[in-house]
């Protein structure tokens, strides 16, 4: 596999019917975290520390554009305040795709002082399941 850039990403969130929506085209930017607890557990007869791996999380930030066409970005996003439901984040690059159970934490809406209007979602873990690139 070479060094590829981002230019093919696509962003597949699903909406309040858990059907699956491409908002890639309404999307600027993405920011995908999948850290590890690690725990220190470094006796007092240790003369180094010990470290475990504990439990496996997903988070993602989305940073969006104001489209308001069917199935687009603000479609999406516009009943994750009133409706609490599990949405499938998938994230695809080059044949790989991390597909996550996440819930929506926030939403957020903007207008910049040059007039454009952006939406940022935070997307969290929900499903207990061991993020996993396929």
């Amino acid at each position: 596999m070479a060094i590829e850039s981002g230019l093919s990403v696509t962003l597949t969130i699903d909406d309040e019917a858990a059907g699956a929506k491409n908002v890639s085209g309404s999307t600027g930017a993405t920011n995908i975290d999948t850290p590890i607890e690690l725990h220190d557990v470094t006796a007092l007869d240790d003369v180094a520390h010990a470290t475990i791996s504990g439990l496996s999380d997903f988070t993602a930030t989305v940073e969006g554009y104001f489209d308001d066409a069917a199935d687009a970005w603000f479609d999406i996003m516009k009943t994750a305040t009133s409706t609490i439901v599990t949405r499938t984040f998938s994230w695809a690059l080059s044949g790989q795709t991390l597909a996550v159970e996440t819930l929506i934490g926030r939403v957020s809406y903007s207008r910049a002082r040059n007039a454009e209007m952006g939406i940022t979602a935070e997307f969290k873990l929900q499903s207990g399941s061991k993020p996993t690139w396929a």
